[in-house]
């Protein structure tokens, strides 16, 4: 039998790439096979939880999103596009995240490749969240200052957001001088996301200019659903930049407890509100008459054409990291 001992190093005895603030134990050997990474996933490690808890709600993300296309009669309609987006970035993110918690292990240039495609796939999920809540949950040019602002001005600003965020994370992530060149983007990106939603849901608003389908009244459960999908982001952040409980307890939270698998957990929350709003959303649309549809303005440039666009320059941004930056630098975890 395995001794556990043989599963497990001290934060001493790996790489500082794969150095936790806080976590002392628990660490996996590096430069092992893939079916040894693979078997680690039942194995007592620090990293144990963080793949669990993103591949079960990919498990459940998946089943939900099959569960509610089985019910479309038509399933290109394309007041569609948005709902599909939005539901297979956050499938992809938890893959992504999922793979790179398991996998991390497996060499040291593999840790840091498999952590620069997780800053990828979270600016993807970022704006195929944009795609959905702009087409089906928060029209962006209805409110307040966005009110004249187009959408194809509005979505070239988030997409150029978008490949300064995986840019700067990526290329600076050696110097820690240049934090707030990271940060910037990133916060700029969510509020430009999150805004108009914040604006409509919490005004109770009956302006015909408000939302473009013919039933233009305040939506209380999908209020709910954005408050819920911002509460459990918001604690999760807490979690994530403070280290708690670990901070605190250095050494207790190594393998069960520790602020990344609460973040994590608090994401998936935040995951699942965001696809009641969506799906909300989409349900609404689909009662309306085409006539009322066609105001939503959902059309395969602002929609697959942004993803695709999104998808290719954040993806080749981190190979051209990769050819650039051979050294092995410390990888912060953001999923």
């Amino acid at each position: 039998m395995t001794v556990y001992g043989e599963l497990v190093r001290l934060k001493s005895e790996v790489p500082s790439c794969y150095h936790q603030s806080y976590i002392q134990t628990g660490y996996r050997p590096i430069n092992r096979s893939i079916l040894t990474c693979i078997k680690s996933a039942f194995w007592p490690t620090n990293e144990m939880l963080n793949f669990w808890t993103h591949f079960i709600s990919l498990i459940l993300m998946v089943s939900r999103t099959v569960r509610i296309m089985i019910n479309f009669e038509n399933k290109f309609e394309v007041v569609k596009f948005p709902f599909y987006i939005h539901s297979f970035g956050t499938c992809y993110l938890l893959l992504v995240s999922s793979i790179a918690h398991l996998f991390c292990c497996y060499s040291e240039r593999c840790c840091q490749r498999c952590f620069s495609v997780d800053q990828a796939a979270v600016v993807v999920y970022a704006i195929c969240v944009l795609l959905g809540f702009d087409h089906l949950a928060c029209p962006m040019s209805c409110y307040g200052i966005f009110s004249g602002v187009t959408r194809e001005t509005y979505l070239t600003g988030i997409v150029i957001l978008t490949v300064l965020h995986t840019s700067f994370s990526l290329f600076t992530l050696k110097s820690p001088h240049l934090a707030a060149w990271r940060t910037m983007p990133c916060i700029l990106m969510t509020i430009l996301i999150v805004l108009p939603c914040i604006i409509r849901y919490t005004n109770d608003t009956d302006d015909p200019k408000c939302f473009p389908l013919a039933d233009k009244s305040f939506d209380q459960f999908a209020a709910l659903c954005f408050l819920a999908q911002v509460f459990f982001i918001a604690l999760g952040g807490i979690f994530f930049a403070t280290y708690l409980p670990e901070r605190f307890y250095p050494g207790t939270f190594d393998i069960v407890g520790q602020s990344h698998q609460l973040f994590h957990i608090c994401v998936s929350l935040s995951m699942y509100f965001q696809s009641l709003l969506i799906e909300n959303g989409l349900n609404k649309a689909s009662e309306q008459p085409t006539v009322s549809r066609n105001n939503l303005s959902v059309t395969w440039a602002c929609t697959v054409g942004v993803f695709s666009l999104v998808f290719v320059l954040t993806h080749t941004t981190v190979l051209l990291h990769d050819r650039t930056r051979p050294n092995i630098v410390k990888i912060t975890k953001i999923t």
